[in-house]
Parts: structure tokens; sequence; C-alpha cells
């Protein structure tokens, strides 16, 4: 199973964690909301590294991701990046 796959499967966990998960009275995430997070992790870029998922208070979830972000140019047109 990929990484991505297994995020995918975290995510759909979701649902079946119930109400007060987090013993503040909060939802579980709606099935719509499910389906928009694991659309956006299908449909992410490669590029993206998705470092971490978790439901938030209030129904949502949250996705903790990197993208490596460009910081240098040069003349022959190679990039240097935060990661290199």
């Amino acid at each position: 199973m990929t990484h991505r796959e297994e995020v995918i499967e975290e995510i759909r966990s979701f649902a079946d964690i119930g109400y007060d998960w987090d013993s503040y009275g909060s939802i579980v995430p709606s099935q719509a909301v499910i389906e928009r997070a694991v659309r956006w992790v299908a449909e992410a870029d490669d590029d993206i590294i998705i470092e971490h998922v978790c439901p938030f208070s209030g129904g949502g979830i949250q996705i903790d991701h990197h993208i490596p972000k460009v910081i240098g140019f040069y003349p022959d047109g190679t990039e240097l990046t935060e990661n290199d």
C-alpha cells in the first residue's frame, strides 16, 4: 500500500471516531467532508508530501503537508529548493 493510500484509508476511518471524540462534544466529519479530503489527497501533485491528517473540532479534517519551495534559479535553468 502506498503512503497516499494509507492516508486515504486513515481519512476514511474518521467516519468511525464517534460523537464527542475530542471530549468537547465535537461531531464526526460528515461523509461529504471525508470525500472532499480524500479527493484532495488523491488529486494532489506527486511533489506534495502529506505529513499528517487528523479530524478537528467541529467536524473538519486537517491535512498537514509540505510543498518544496523554489528559492533559487540558475542561468542554466536549474533550480535550488529548500530540499536540495
